[in-house]
């Protein structure tokens, strides 16, 4: 886990786990592009997450907020 001090602000970037999934589903579906082609509830981000997690050349990490919200997401 990293720290990130913006603007007075703190965040972490860490790899992003199973329990994960969904807070980044939420996050990209709650985007101007996102919100008519992506959905929350979608079970396709969980085999996508489990094929990422399985190849060693990946790293896919969430940006959380102090409370712990994801925020951001980088692959």
């Amino acid at each position: 886990m990293h720290e990130l001090d913006v603007a007075g602000r703190r965040f972490t970037i860490e790899r992003a786990t199973r329990h994960d999934v969904q807070g980044i589903a939420r996050l990209l579906a709650d985007d101007v592009l996102g919100a008519g082609r992506e959905s929350a509830a979608d079970s396709a981000y969980a085999s996508a997450f489990d094929e990422i997690d399985a190849d060693s050349n990946q790293y896919l990490a969430v940006v959380k907020n102090a409370s712990g919200e994801i925020v951001g997401t980088f692959q």
